[in-house]
């Protein structure tokens, strides 16, 4: 197979600010992948989707694809490559067209045959079957994301970059939309890297995911493996709700570790409560509703603070003797 991404130690300082937007960046990343960038706001996450695209120059390293060197603008008369397709959340349509004519204009360059064999495909993939003759004012905002995929699709780029498409769409659309995108990941066996907030998102779709924070790496990692042994306390707290203890607040409860240094983390559905048996004693101080089950929030004598699920509510200023078994506590680097 030929060579996929490689990003090596990229670096991108823009004008006028003091700190960088990306440091020192290296990964790879084979063909046919599907990576997620997350991280907090201004952690660097578009501006690396946008130098994947070449439409940002960097400052030093350099990024390849199957082989060759991704330029930019400072070295493109035009930026940009037609094989890296970027799609931002501005959605642009031919508007005087309908969807069938948005997909087929876009491969005006293929002879009509394939053009049409890929347009049905495209069509049946991107669930626009029953869309095909309406006009983009016509679409929803779920259905206008599908047009603009198909659109993007058409002439088979090699790399589909996507920068926050769920952003403007509600929950139910984001859920339909997840599903279309794994679809297309997996019919058309193209690679894609998307950019998003959500960790949900990230978990949902990824083969992998990076997470940046201050334009550098903080792990790079399955989604299983970012969730349940993640490498710092940022990345534990950014991919769900987690119980972050330091030294002092596990020799308070009693807890051993073999590490010496650095912070550890248990995720609340991992935290056993019980009436009468082993652990420590803590006070419910707070019970919130989260439809399918209830976060109990607890606090030791020792102003330990923790959090556990649980499917019933309990009792505020009720004691609960508080555990969780010793594979569940994972050890942070920092």
């Amino acid at each position: 197979m030929p060579e996929g991404l490689e990003v090596n130690t990229c670096s991108v300082k823009y004008p006028g600010v003091e700190t960088r937007a990306l440091s020192k960046l290296s990964f790879k990343l084979p063909r046919g992948s599907f990576l997620v960038i997350s991280g907090a706001s201004g952690s660097g996450k578009t501006t690396l989707l946008r130098s994947i695209a070449g439409l940002v120059d960097l400052s030093n390293g350099k990024i390849t694809w199957g082989g060759s060197l991704i330029q930019g603008p400072a070295d493109r008369l035009v930026p940009g490559y037609n094989h890296i397709k970027l799609i931002t959340q501005e959605l642009e349509l031919q508007e005087k067209m309908t969807v069938r004519e948005n997909v087929r204009y876009a491969m005006r360059a293929f002879s009509d045959p394939y053009k049409s064999e890929r347009v049905e495909e495209l069509i049946k993939i991107c669930r626009l079957r029953d869309l095909e003759e309406r006009r983009p004012d016509q679409l929803s905002g779920g259905q206008r994301q599908r047009v603009v995929w198909a659109v993007n699709l058409a002439d088979e780029p090699e790399l589909l970059l996507l920068d926050e498409p769920f952003s403007h769409l509600d929950v139910m659309l984001k859920s339909e939309m997840t599903t279309v995108l794994k679809e297309i990941h997996r019919e058309l066996r193209i690679t894609v890297i998307m950019v998003t907030h959500d960790p949900a998102e990230a978990l949902s779709l990824a083969d992998k995911i990076l997470l940046l924070r201050l334009g550098k790496m903080d792990m790079l990692a399955t989604p299983k493996t970012m969730y349940n042994q993640p490498a710092t306390a940022y990345g534990a707290a950014f991919f769900g709700e987690a119980n972050i203890f330091t030294r002092k607040n596990l020799e308070s409860m009693g807890v051993k570790s073999s590490e010496a240094n650095g912070k550890w983390m248990v995720r609340p559905e991992d935290v056993v409560l019980e009436a009468d048996g082993r652990g420590v004693e803590a006070t419910v101080t707070d019970v919130q509703f989260r439809g399918f089950y209830y976060m109990i929030h607890l606090s030791t004598s020792q102003h330990v603070e923790i959090k556990a699920i649980c499917n019933r509510a309990l009792k505020t200023g009720s004691k609960w003797l508080v555990r969780w078994p010793v594979s569940k506590l994972h050890h942070l680097k920092k």
